[in-house]
């Protein structure tokens, strides 16, 4: 009991003197993105003794509101640091009313819902964009609206395992008229099926993932009508092969002629990589002006498979 006692009060002796050493920052937060005003910070932080820098430590909020040219313009930013570094979940959400300093002028949201762990991206991401535009008219009797633009309307949907994409993945961005959608398995492999239609360039593919292997592919255009340039009937004949290899002792593999590699690009990833930048590059959300994001440091494993290579092509 008496054991108990005493850890229970160095434990809470550490505790008291670790929260008086934290200290609190209120005021203008400089982010470091040039074209866009800098606005309030509050968070608290410690002074690490051995590096004298400063570390985040609980609740962070950052708020701008659009004033003279930004006007209408509002950001707010908020989560949780744990010894420097973002965990649980963190929030960027952007809202614009007639924003531009000429036309076309912007107006509506872009919620980022991001979970963390130890500074590394880590469950559920989601991003939703609803945005339009419209144009500002002069004429004799003063300055006229337009009519408002068919609405740009984004939805992505990402899951992370400490920085690997894993289960399922969607990506719909209706008004470029291209969607996406599959899965990963847990070291960021493509498998299972995975739909990429891309109906504004006339391209849509069916693809079939067995054993992290592309096993077929189909590609048809708007229209239905299969491509059948673009199908590799092979593909079949390189899955024999590598459950083949998969089956032979060493020794075999070593005689072979083919191999096994694995090719950390694929279709999957190139359909989603502009998007994971979108997600992870976003100059509005600020990373490394806030900091304790080492999946910006770092980036993302996604869209791996396997593949049968000859040995000596």
């Amino acid at each position: 009991m008496k054991t108990i006692s005493l850890a229970f009060i160095i434990l809470l002796v550490s505790f008291t003197s670790f929260s008086q050493s934290l200290k609190r920052f209120n005021g203008q937060f400089y982010h470091g993105v040039d074209l866009l005003p800098s606005g309030n910070a509050s968070y608290t932080y410690y002074i690490d003794t051995l590096t004298g820098e400063e570390v985040k430590q609980g609740s962070f909020k950052y708020v701008y509101r659009g004033e003279n040219a930004f006007l209408g313009f509002n950001q707010t930013i908020t989560g949780t640091f744990d010894k420097g570094l973002k965990t649980g979940l963190w929030t960027f959400l952007t809202t614009s009313t007639d924003v531009g300093s000429e036309n076309p002028y912007t107006t509506g949201t872009e919620t980022l819902i991001a979970n963390y762990k130890d500074g590394h991206a880590n469950g559920n991401w989601k991003y939703i964009q609803n945005t339009k535009t419209r144009r500002k008219m002069s004429n004799s009797g003063g300055n006229k609206w337009s009519a408002y633009s068919i609405p740009a309307i984004a939805s992505i949907s990402m899951n992370f395992n400490m920085d690997t994409l894993v289960g399922l993945c969607s990506l719909d961005h209706s008004s470029i008229k291209y969607k996406v959608s599959g899965s990963f398995d847990k070291h960021g492999f493509c498998t299972g099926t995975w739909i990429i239609n891309d109906r504004k360039n006339n391209n849509n593919k069916t693809l079939q993932y067995k054993d992290r292997f592309l096993y077929d592919c189909v590609t048809k255009n708007n229209s239905g009508k299969i491509d059948e340039a673009l199908n590799v009937p092979e593909r079949k004949d390189d899955y024999k092969t590598l459950i083949s290899l998969k089956s032979m002792s060493q020794k075999q593999k070593d005689e072979s002629e083919y191999r096994i590699d694995t090719a950390n690009y694929s279709e999957p990833h190139s359909a989603i990589e502009p998007y994971i930048e979108d997600l992870f590059k976003n100059d509005q959300c600020y990373y490394q002006a806030i900091g304790g994001d080492l999946t910006f440091l770092y980036g993302v494993v996604y869209g791996r498979e396997l593949r049968v290579v000859a040995k000596n092509p």
